[in-house]
């Protein structure tokens, strides 16, 4: 199961009072846009049962579910502060608006050097970056990978 794995996140969860959802695509092989209200929907829920700190909550996921993240933090920028996306670049679908001081969105992108969607990563990171967003981006060196325990750390 890789990066999504509970087992992978649950130490973190305990050590910094995280709560982690991870919702599944209704096809396995793919995310379906439409799917971006299904997770708006949980977060509330999540939001509702839980006393969460609003100002840091992340969207997450690597490759279609990086996309499927930053589609969700696009659409609910009342309710995500962050992505953090693994070699993925903005989806054609995300309606990116300029940053507003009342709903920052800030961007943790990694991605492999040698990872096909590079070039397509760094153009949006400019991108982002001149529309006044906070973003970090971290190159990783060799073939597009998830995150090692190290990097998951940082």
């Amino acid at each position: 199961m890789g990066f999504s794995s509970i087992a992978r996140w649950k130490d973190r969860c305990d050590k910094y009072d995280l709560i982690l959802l991870a919702p599944q695509a209704a096809d396995p092989s793919r995310w379906l846009p439409t799917e971006v209200d299904f997770i708006h929907k949980t977060l509330d829920d999540i939001i509702g049962r839980y006393n969460v700190d609003r100002t840091r909550i992340v969207t997450h996921g690597y490759q279609a579910g990086a996309a499927m993240a930053y589609l969700t933090a696009f659409a609910h920028r009342d309710v995500v502060r962050a992505v953090a996306a693994v070699d993925a670049g903005l989806p054609a679908r995300a309606r990116v608006a300029a940053n507003d001081p009342i709903e920052r969105l800030a961007i943790h992108t990694t991605f492999a050097t040698k990872s096909k969607l590079a070039d397509r990563i760094k153009g949006a990171v400019k991108r982002l970056e001149q529309m006044k967003y906070a973003v970090i981006a971290k190159e990783l060196d060799g073939d597009a990978r998830y995150l090692n325990d190290e990097e998951l750390a940082e």
